[in-house]
Order: structure tokens, then C-alpha cells, then sequence
């Protein structure tokens, strides 16, 4: 049985944020609003669990995500896996050990909405701009105001061009100091449930908010592949969405599930003595509306969205209640 985890104040320690921090300015990627908390209790855990650099990890659903070049940095071997056609930035390639193919799909028989909702490369002439530039022209995309335009593209230009710099400054220090990248990232394209990586290879499995893009029926074989696939021992850590009133919801626009309280009982077994009550779901959200360092960290394209939940940083309610899950 599985074990159903809340996220704290404890987790934005400076040392992990600041690991998280140098990798942000690598890819020079949107982070998810809660994926600090996320990586930074998938590491504690890891650490926790004795799984030491050098060991192989499996990233479910890790697209572009910054937490598979972040494992690679400190040391591990990260299996990649997406259901997503994904082309590597030369950039990458360049700093850190790829191989596999992210393109070559491993299952053509499924088809799952969220693979045409997320784009992570391919032919067109959007996707080949350099992703600084891409996340400027799909932002003026969605004004239809010149002004607002204006004045959206300018905060996120300066914003960005903060970002390039310190890139620059760290990309130095790893060129600098090749050798100390000793991990290295393997793709595969692929859906959870029908991959086939062979078995009992990884010391560990983490996937940072990905299971609920799952169909659902298909999850508790997406979890039989994670155990199969995993050393006697390992660890299987997942972050996933819990609904704010314990009922299911999904969310069209990004094509995600907000699991009920009763789907973590059935679908991925957890303790039933682990189940939160409607007063400490709404505690939870209360103490996370609290955590001023996660808040002032927001990246600026959920400020600039105005389909956002954190629109111009007014944070009222949440979307939804990130956990953690111990397999």
C-alpha cells in the first residue's frame, strides 16, 4: 500500500532551490507553479531512499521538464520517457549525454488528446524558433489589444533577457567544468502503459505531475509497468493533482485529471488511514496560499496569462492540491 503525501514550507530549502534555480536558467523553461515543491520532495525522498548519483532513474512524462537535466547534473542516469514527440535543443545536447530518440513512437496504435495539447518539437517554423523567443510570439498570440501586446511582450522580454543572462553565466561555469556532469538522459518515446524498458532496471521512478494526463483506465497499468520496471526496493515517487472538494474534475484545457479523494484508494492504493478529511484539504490549500517564497518564485507566464488561476500574481484560490505519492 501506498502512502499519500501534503508538500510544506520545509521543502523550499535554500540548497535544493537553488539546485532547481541553476537548471531553470539552463533550459530556460516555464516552471509549473507547484514543481518547486514537487522536484524538491521527489530529491528529499530520493535522498532519504539512499539512492545515490550514479543510480538509474525513470522520469515518466519528463518532456522538456527541467527535473531529467537536473537528476543528469547531479550525477544520475535518467531513463526519459514521453508519450510526446520530443526533439533535445542543441544547447542540451552539447552540455549533457542524450541518446535515444524522442521522435520514433514506440505504441503507434494510441492516441491520447494531450499529445496534440503540448508541442515539444517538430516541423513548423513556431517550433524551430529558439524557445526564448517562441514563448514571446505564442504570449502575443493570445492578446488582441496592441497595447496589451505591448506592454505584455515588454515585461516578458525584460523578464526573459534576467533569465538569458544568468543562463550565460552559468553555462560558462558547466562548460568550464565538463567533467562534473556525469549523468546522462536516455529517450524513449513511448506511453506509460505499453513501454518496454526491461525489467527491474531503475533504483527509482519519478514523474512530476504527469500520471493525471493518463486515460484513466489505463493508469493502473501505467503502475504496473513502474514496478516492474523497478529493482527490488526501489522507489516509485509520483506528484499528481487532488481535487479541492475530494470529488474527480478534469480539466480540458490542459487535458488532466484532478483525482478524488476516493481515485487514490482505488486507482493507486493508498492507505486507507491516509485519507485527508474536507477540513484538512482545506487547511492544506490555506497553508500553500501561505508560502510566500513559492509565490514570489511564480514564473512570469502564469502572471502574464489571463487564463491563468495566478493572473497578475492575484492568488486567491487554488486549481487544484499538488501531493505526493509513495509507491
Amino acid at each position: 500500500m501506498g502512502r499519500l503525501h501534503f508538500f510544506d514550507q520545509s521543502l523550499l530549502e535554500s540548497q535544493t532551490i537553488g539546485q532547481i534555480d541553476n537548471f531553470k536558467r539552463i533550459t530556460a523553461r516555464p516552471n509549473g507553479w507547484h514543481y518547486d515543491l514537487d522536484m524538491a520532495w521527489i530529491l528529499s525522498n530520493l535522498k532519504k531512499a539512499n539512492v545515490q548519483p550514479g543510480a538509474t532513474i525513470l522520469d515518466a512524462g519528463a518532456g522538456l521538464g527541467i527535473f531529467q537535466f537536473l537528476l543528469a547534473g547531479l550525477g544520475y542516469h535518467v531513463i526519459s520517457l514521453d508519450f510526446a514527440a520530443r526533439i533535445m535543443p542543441a544547447s542540451f545536447v552539447n552540455l549533457f549525454n542524450i541518446s535515444g530518440d524522442g521522435m520514433t513512437f514506440d505504441a503507434s496504435e494510441y492516441d491520447h488528446q494531450y499529445m496534440r495539447v503540448i508541442n515539444y518539437g517538430d516541423a513548423s517554423p513556431r517550433s524551430s524558433t529558439k524557445p526564448v523567443f517562441r514563448g514571446l510570439l505564442d504570449l502575443m498570440d493570445r492578446y488582441d489589444s496592441f497595447d496589451d501586446r505591448l506592454s505584455i511582450v515588454r515585461r516578458a522580454l525584460l523578464a526573459r533577457l534576467k533569465r538569458m543572462y544568468s543562463s550565460l553565466i552559468r553555462l560558462k561555469k558547466i562548460r568550464l567544468n565538463r567533467n562534473r556532469i556525469e549523468g546522462s538522459i536516455r529517450l524513449i518515446r513511448a506511453p506509460f502503459h505499453s513501454c518496454n524498458i526491461e525489467p527491474s532496471i531503475v533504483d527509482a521512478v519519478v514523474s512530476i505531475s504527469a500520471i493525471e494526463h493518463s486515460d484513466i483506465q489505463l493508469i493502473p497499468e501505467a503502475l504496473a509497468m513502474f514496478r516492474r520496471v523497478t529493482k527490488p526496493g526501489g522507489k516509485i515517487l509520483l506528484t499528481t493533482s487532488m481535487s479541492r472538494d475530494c470529488n474527480r474534475a478534469f480539466d480540458y484545457e490542459v487535458q488532466g485529471y484532478n483525482f478524488a479523494t476516493a481515485d487514490f484508494h482505488k486507482i493507486f492504493e493508498i492507505r486507507g488511514d491516509n485519507s485527508p478529511s474536507r477540513s484538512q484539504l482545506d487547511a492544506y490549500e490555506s497553508s500553500l496560499l501561505s508560502m510566500e517564497k513559492l509565490w514570489f518564485r511564480l514564473d512570469d507566464y502564469y502572471k502574464l496569462n489571463p487564463k491563468s488561476h495566478f493572473y497578475r500574481g492575484e492568488i486567491q484560490r487554488l486549481p487544484y492540491l499538488p501531493v505526493g505519492l509513495e509507491l
